[in-house]
């Protein structure tokens, strides 16, 4: 019989006793098989009870005393030649020999020829066991391709995606298995721990210091405890250090999360107080002790406060205080924070760790606060976090930089909110600092000296000492988009080789930017074309802007086909660009695009050759005014935004589906090309159709499956050519009696519309293009409200802020969240 250990151990493996029987390969050697998991708790009697329950197959529940079990097994061994695997061995010196040698004792009821074999992660363990030194095998290693797919297996199985994330995913996924030691227990509690992640998980994951010390990462903190237990503990962590949990209230949530499942018709609420318990037993959980005296000696502490309640005395007077967690809810917006801050800074000066969170129910308006001088007191300040959401602008002190212990500064996020630093301040002692707000104005010198940062929202290069590109050499860790401003002042390629943009491994989107300077010479242009080569990226980049590049040309890691090509980038955007001449048909970069944008690109034609990008399903051509018609589209497109392309006169034949490529188009919107005089023949899978200010005549006939439909600037329109299937109609039209007759119930066009549930028909006499906003011209998020219903989300699944955003179309760039990047065992 052949004979398999369910799990491979990157461990040694033991024959014990003694020596090896060449009758073993055949069939029916060993009368009896059994193999038992050992594992760290090493419990004699557990242990006899599962190789009798294996050596008899009945349940051993009833039985506790070792006598006993030693005898049922001496009478189940007797006369049998027998295998017994024992797998998964631990040792702890000098605290289990005696009972591992009792294990090995059962040989001795055996017949000859029994054997136990043993596997162990570690010699000592095997030892312990009464094994000779030599008999001790080593499990020798995997070779790389069988070891990155074994990783990858557990890392992607049952995981659904298309090629390309595949493609990307198993290039990170490559990294990271490199740095497992050829250990397949790592790579399978590695690979599990890391599936259904996001890429930046992953990044990041691999970008961890200690990744190497497998073992360490391999002591899982739930071990003792079953999976449900471990996923409703890790739910507890979404409340507060210190918070009063209520049992009945957790068991309902547990219960309400779908946390609990049932085998035996027993109730769910019943198996979650029984989990709640065992929690509990293992001090993982603590009564409640606190009964509403404060002691003085507290050191972390969470209050929530209500109405115009301010910060008792009592808080005040802990001197000792190391964390304050302050949750403030009010009906109105009259909390004076600058007030409450100031309290706390002059008070608690010991704090390590402090959070003033503000909820208001009656929100009117942001204002602008300034954060209290005295911050610079609380030298022990690591942690600290304001809800910026109330307000438009939040400014930090020049004595903010004295606070050197700082590593995380958090003010939440909001699209219209600000942060900033007051200048003049020597800013080289924040060396800890790690995370500030992603749209902060972080416009500090010698920002190098920072290594442990890991959001930078914008590095601005200058001319001025503190300020050079090789500032970045460092700062490794930054994650999310950076994005480079002032390119222009970068003077060599040498200079732009030493900012390593290689070695940042964590981020996942640059934005390169030069600023414009009118006409520029050839040395210019080879000068920018060498600065660009040396930016080159990791090479899991997914997002690339570039801005005001006039080069001669660009850089091979966009248009080769060389280990340093972006393999996995799935959005470009260029802005006021050099004119990309052609495709190359070797380049990974351009065979797996996702997305392109072009934006104020004055490029007389767009490659030829675009029908070989397969993976493209959105281009987006914006204020390009020299170009007069497109090249064949790839088969793959889904969306076409064209706007302000005041040359543009054609637009190519619009591809359809076909039996090899299913996708085609979804979405196209064409605005202000005032040239363009037609479409060609929409396809059949168009769901949404946008036209505005062109001089386009509506198609006699439209797609029956199109659903949303925006006509803007139109005179007439014969609505007879409506399919049936739209939802959604909106029309700003020139002539009032057209969109009067659309409104009057019974009229012959208001028939024809009738059966659409949302219309919008609008007249505006004189239509001026500095009112489109005000006239509710929907943006392109609306443009796509139909496409979700249509079609699978083509995107990396990146967590809750998977869509990035690059420069807006006004060429400015969009405010980018940041991530949370820790696990939830949940």
């Amino acid at each position: 019989m052949k004979i398999a250990i369910r799990k491979i151990n990157p461990c040694t493996a033991c024959l014990c006793p003694w020596k090896k029987d060449k009758q073993e390969k055949k069939e029916g050697h060993f009368d009896l098989i059994m193999w038992v998991h050992v594992s760290q708790i090493f419990d004699v009697v557990d242990i006899f009870k599962k190789i009798l329950q294996e050596a008899t197959r009945d349940s051993c529940l009833g039985l506790s005393n070792l006598n006993t079990l030693e005898d049922k097994l001496e009478a189940a061994l007797s006369g049998k030649r027998f295998l017994l695997v024992l797998d998964d061995v631990w040792y702890k010196m000098g605290e289990n020999q005696n009972d591992l040698q009792k294990v090995v004792s059962l040989l001795k009821a055996g017949e000859a020829g029994s054997k136990i074999l043993a596997t162990s992660r570690t010699e000592e363990a095997l030892l312990a066991l009464g094994a000779v030194k030599e008999k001790c095998i080593p499990i020798s290693e995997m070779d790389d391709s069988a070891f990155l797919k074994l990783f990858m297996y557990y890392a992607l199985k049952g995981v659904s995606i298309d090629e390309q994330d595949r493609r990307t995913f198993e290039a990170v996924g490559a990294q990271i298995a490199k740095k497992l030691k050829g250990s397949p227990l790592a790579a399978t509690i590695v690979g599990t721990r890391l599936r259904v992640k996001p890429l930046n998980y992953w990044i990041n994951f691999n970008a961890r210091q200690h990744l190497g010390d497998v073992m360490e990462f391999l002591k899982w903190s739930y071990q003792h405890f079953d999976k449900e237990v471990r996923r409703c503990f890790a739910y507890c962590c979404i409340f507060p250090r210190r918070y009063q949990l209520k049992r009945d209230e957790l068991v309902k949530l547990w219960v309400a999360q779908g946390f609990i499942s049932v085998t035996n018709g027993e109730e769910k609420e019943d198996i979650a107080q029984r989990h709640f318990d065992h929690l509990l037993s293992a001090l993982f959980l603590r009564p409640k002790g606190w009964t509403g005296h404060l002691p003085r000696d507290v050191r972390h502490l969470f209050i929530e406060i209500y109405g115009e309640e301010m910060i008792s005395k009592k808080v005040l007077e802990l001197q000792n205080l190391r964390t304050l967690i302050i949750i403030h809810t009010q009906h109105e917006e009259e909390l004076l924070v600058e007030d409450v801050l100031e309290t706390v800074f002059t008070n608690l000066t010991m704090l390590r760790a402090f959070i003033l969170k503000v909820e208001v129910r009656s929100f009117m308006g942001g204002r602008q606060i300034s954060i209290p001088e005295s911050i610079g007191d609380l030298l022990h300040l690591r942690y600290f976090y304001l809800s910026k959401a109330l307000y438009s602008k939040v400014t930090f002190p020049r004595r903010f930089a004295r606070l050197y212990l700082m590593e995380v500064l958090d003010v939440g996020y909001s699209q219209w909110g600000k942060v900033a630093f007051s200048s003049g301040e020597d800013t080289t002692n924040l060396i800890n600092l790690r995370v500030v707000p992603y749209d902060s104005e972080l416009d500090f010198p010698f920002i190098g000296r920072m290594e442990s940062l890991q959001t930078l929202h914008k590095f601005t290069v200058k001319k001025e000492k503190g300020h050079e590109l090789f500032q970045l050499k460092k700062l490794n860790k930054v994650r999310h988009v950076l994005k480079i401003d002032g390119l222009e002042n970068v003077l060599t390629k040498e200079d732009a080789q030493q900012a390593e943009l290689h070695e940042k491994a964590c981020i996942r989107g640059l934005i390169l930017t030069w600023s414009p300077s009118g006409d520029m010479s050839l040395q210019e242009q080879d000068l920018q074309s060498e600065v660009i080569q040396a930016l080159g990226p990791p090479t899991h980049l997914q997002i690339l802007a570039i801005e005001g590049y006039k080069g001669s040309s660009y850089p091979s890691w966009m248009t080769g086909d060389g280990p340093e090509v972006l393999m996995c980038l799935r959005d470009l955007l260029l802005i006021d660009c050099t004119e990309l001449a052609s495709i190359p048909e070797h380049s990974v970069l351009f065979k797996y695009l996702h997305a392109l944008e072009a934006i104020r690109c004055n490029w007389r034609c767009f490659p030829d050759n675009m029908e070989h990008l397969n993976s493209l399903v959105k281009l987006g051509i914006q204020s390009c005014n020299e170009i007069l018609s497109l090249p064949t589209l790839p088969q793959s497109l889904k969306k076409l935004k064209i706007k302000e392309c005041e040359q543009l006169e054609s637009l190519p034949t619009i591809p359809v589906s076909s039996e090899i490529v299913p996708q085609s188009l979804k979405v196209l919107i064409i605005e202000e090309c005032k040239n363009l005089m037609s479409l060609p023949t929409l396809p059949e899978s168009l769901g949404t159709l946008v036209i505005s200010f062109c001089s386009i005549d509506l198609p006699s006939t439209l797609p029956q499956s199109l659903k949303k439909l925006m006509l803007h600037g139109f005179s007439k329109i014969d609505l007879s050519t409506i399919p049936p299937s739209l939802e959604h109609f909106d029309v700003l039209t020139h002539d009032q009696e057209f969109a009067t007759s659309c409104k009057t119930d019974g009229h012959e066009n208001w028939e024809k519309i009738r059966h659409i549930p949302e219309t919008n028909i609008r007249y505006e006499e004189f239509y001026r293009e500095d009112d489109e906003d005000e006239e509710g011209l929907e943006d392109d998020e609306d443009d796509d409200s139909y496409v979700d219903d249509e079609e699978e989300d083509d995107d990396v699944p990146l967590g809750e802020d998977q869509e990035v955003d690059v420069p807006s179309e006004d060429g400015q760039e969009d405010d980018v969240p940041s991530e949370d990047d820790q696990d939830d065992e949940s």
